[in-house]
């Protein structure tokens, strides 16, 4: 397995890939087991947490990739530019562009983004739907505040966490211990931490997050997944139904850490959609 440091976006990124080979775009566009799988974390988190989608369509010899973002994992925490949303879409562009198109010839990439991912993913489909072969927006939400009173809510619950951080995020580990700390290295392996300022940034940045009036624009083929028991399930099906070609899946019984909680039915879900042609 490739892991190694490049430089994206002007930011130091920790990224691991798989079965990537030079290719002529034309010659493989019409095989989904050719086409390229980013798969991407959510807020606070790192590579680990969708490894188990990782390992499957490894093991299955698709092209995978994965890294971590501004702030996150081991890649670059001690930044001049911003912690925002737009400026990991732009990240993400750059894989693409410098990467996968300009090393190996990849035309068009599938995505999954998790949580926060997710609403990278969906900007980034905004606005450059024409690298995107296929979208998962997974457990992940197009707003998460609809107006003043609850950026104000928001704004108070960013106040609490700039001053209660390592209470916050002791819960979270709490809430970990449940799938098994295995599971999330970060807690022994403190490189692996966020950076508090990043987690703090991405936060506020959140409170002017909404493109529910945008969706319809994105026209390639999405899965919309999502557990029955996450809090952004209404949240799904909003995205579901305003991007023309999605469909929408609910897992019954699951939280929102599905790649690790339900790594094994997720991950079949995930194949079959990305198998099926256009």
């Amino acid at each position: 397995m490739p892991q190694e440091h490049m430089t994206f976006n002007e930011i130091d990124t920790y990224i691991k890939y798989d079965n990537l080979e030079e290719i002529e775009w034309e010659s493989i566009k019409e095989i989904p087991s050719k086409v390229p799988f980013v798969i991407q974390h959510g807020h606070t988190a790192n590579h680990n947490f969708v490894k188990p989608i990782y390992d499957f369509f490894n093991e299955k010899g698709w092209p995978v990739v994965s890294f971590d973002w501004r702030g996150h994992g081991w890649s670059q925490k001690k930044l001049v530019k911003p912690y925002t949303l737009n400026d990991c879409v732009e990240d993400l562009y750059a894989v693409y562009n410098d990467f996968l198109l300009g090393k190996y010839g990849y035309e068009k990439f599938n995505l999954l983004g998790h949580s926060m991912g997710g609403f990278i993913s969906l900007k980034y489909a905004l606005k450059y739907q024409n690298t995107l072969n296929k979208l998962i927006p997974l457990s992940t939400s197009a707003s998460i505040v609809g107006n003043f009173f609850t950026r104000m809510i928001m704004s108070i619950y960013i106040w609490y966490i700039e001053h209660n951080y390592n209470k916050m995020m002791q819960k979270k580990k709490e809430g970990h211990k449940e799938l098994g700390l295995d599971n999330f290295p970060h807690w022994t392996d403190t490189s692996l931490m966020p950076d508090p300022k990043a987690t703090i940034e991405f936060l506020k940045d959140f409170r002017y997050y909404n493109i529910k009036s945008e969706l319809h624009k994105i026209n390639i083929p999405t899965l919309v997944c999502i557990g029955s028991e996450d809090s952004f399930v209404s949240h799904a099906k909003v995205i579901a139904k305003k991007i023309p070609n999605a469909e929408l899946r609910i897992m019954d019984g699951y939280v929102h850490n599905i790649p690790i909680d339900a790594k094994d039915k997720l991950s079949e879900n995930l194949y079959r959609f990305l198998n099926q042609k256009k």
